[in-house]
């Protein structure tokens, strides 16, 4: 994963804090930063929609505010700022491919699916050909925190291999804990709230053992049950 680290921005208030997490994780993996807005894509309501080249300049204006948050934040980084006639979801799906993560702005919501609705990011998720990192507006910090969690699956203790090499890149590159987690069905005849039977703690710490055993060294494993 050699590709810069691509933000998608529509210049509103909600932009800023992907460009600033965009230029952190740019900064820790040493990856180049690129800057992509969409003037065909603005936020505009279709009752106010300006000229094309009053947008353009608005574009501009926009790239040239990310570009100094970035620079102000890690002035050695290299920032490729680019204004597009595509349509965002269009433009940031197809430039993925040669990405080696997107960050993507949002306004904060409730819940995971206003999260997502109306911006491109549902758009854009089932497209992306790297990872996706959706960001809220309010966020105030950059990067993950001290821990990274991954969610495990299968009955081998296994994920998918993208998922798991993206969450062991990002644990690396921040120094941060990395902690596995896989969540399994007790025996029907184990009630909530009752001390597990003799088998059952022994099934939990053979499952236990396999998940750590599917783990490269140094990740921290629990399995929950429900």
């Amino acid at each position: 994963m050699g590709g810069a680290v691509l933000v998608g921005l529509d210049g509103t208030g909600h932009s800023e804090p992907a460009v600033r997490w965009g230029a952190e994780e740019a900064a820790v993996r040493n990856l180049p930063l690129h800057l992509l807005h969409s003037w065909v894509s603005q936020p505009w309501s279709v009752s106010s929609v300006p000229e094309n080249a009053e947008r353009r300049r608005y574009g501009t204006e926009a790239l040239r505010r990310a570009e100094a948050i970035a620079k102000e934040m890690h002035p050695g980084i290299p920032v490729k700022a680019e204004q597009v006639a595509e349509k965002a979801a269009d433009a940031l799906a197809a430039r993925s491919g040669e990405s080696t993560l997107l960050v993507l702005g949002s306004r904060g919501h409730d819940s995971i699916a206003g999260f997502l609705m109306g911006s491109v990011s549902l758009c854009v998720l089932g497209r992306a050909e790297c990872p996706v990192i959706t960001v809220r507006e309010q966020e105030a910090s950059v990067g993950p925190g001290p821990e990274i969690v991954v969610g495990v699956s299968g009955q081998d203790g296994s994920a998918g291999d993208a998922v798991l090499d993206y969450a062991f890149t990002a644990a690396s590159a921040h120094r941060a804990c990395l902690h596995a987690v896989r969540a399994r069905t007790p025996s029907p005849a184990l009630d909530v709230g009752t001390t597990p039977t003799p088998d059952e703690t022994e099934r939990t710490a053979a499952e236990q053992e396999s998940l750590s055993a599917s783990l490269p060294p140094g990740a921290r494993s629990t399995r929950t049950s429900r």
